[in-house]
């Protein structure tokens, strides 16, 4: 390809993603530009392969002494400095650097409840039982992670399945507002399973009754649960 035509590309794919790079920088990630970011970088990659082979004469002059084939110091001195670079990243010892950006983020401290909405769904409709409403919020420590509700015997084997997560989960997945009937006779254990990315986390409590009202038989201090309300109908 011609020289002037990569070397403008490559300009102006790198101001694309040096703008949205700024931006995801002081957090503003939005869906459109976390994608922008990831095609323009795909993009970046493609014209700076082209731009090093139409000068890989001159990259190579640049690289060595005069006269010399030994490497000049420049490489060397920059080789250093991105090596302990990446060190540094990959360690976390940077990660105050790069998280420096949220202080230009509108409101961040005071998004505790980021997930209020919730994914209606309904199970064992077919089933006779009685009808019930099982309300489940994550808090931030679980906003990735997937649901599975069982009602379990003193053996831990289950007895029913209330819900398992949907085998293409959102992002992130949602809160959950179970609509669902249950034929086991009370009191029985509920056991709530968290899957966040191959880490598991599992609650359980005793629900005493299946008379009409609000529970709340899961405790939800210190877990990964926000509340976990049970609506007998």
């Amino acid at each position: 390809m011609k020289k002037n035509l990569i070397s403008l590309s490559v300009a102006f794919v790198f101001l694309v993603l040096a703008s949205t790079g700024i931006l995801l920088y002081i957090k503003q990630k939005s869906h459109a530009i976390e994608i922008s970011h990831t095609v323009f970088g795909l993009l970046f990659v493609t014209m700076a392969a082209f731009h090093i082979y139409n000068n890989w004469i001159s990259l190579k002059s640049y690289g060595k002494q005069r006269n010399k084939s030994k490497l000049s110091k420049e490489v060397i001195y920059l080789f250093i400095t991105f090596a302990i670079i990446l060190t540094l990243s990959l360690t976390s010892v940077l990660e105050p650097v790069a998280e420096f950006g949220r202080v230009f983020a509108k409101g961040e401290g005071e998004k505790k409840n980021w997930g209020i909405n919730f994914s209606e769904k309904k199970s064992n409709q077919d089933k006779s039982g009685k009808a019930v409403v099982l309300m489940v919020q994550k808090n931030e420590k679980a906003m990735f992670a997937a649901l599975t509700i069982d009602i379990v015997d003193a053996n831990n084997k289950v007895l029913e399945n209330l819900y398992d997560h949907d085998s293409i989960n959102h992002f992130p997945p949602s809160n959950l507002l179970l609509n669902t009937k249950i034929q086991t006779a009370a009191p029985f254990t509920l056991r709530v399973t968290m899957d966040d990315k191959g880490a598991k986390a599992v609650y359980k409590g005793e629900l005493k009754a299946l008379e009409p009202g609000v529970y709340q038989p899961i405790l939800t201090a210190n877990t990964k649960l926000e509340r976990f309300l049970v609506e007998i109908k």
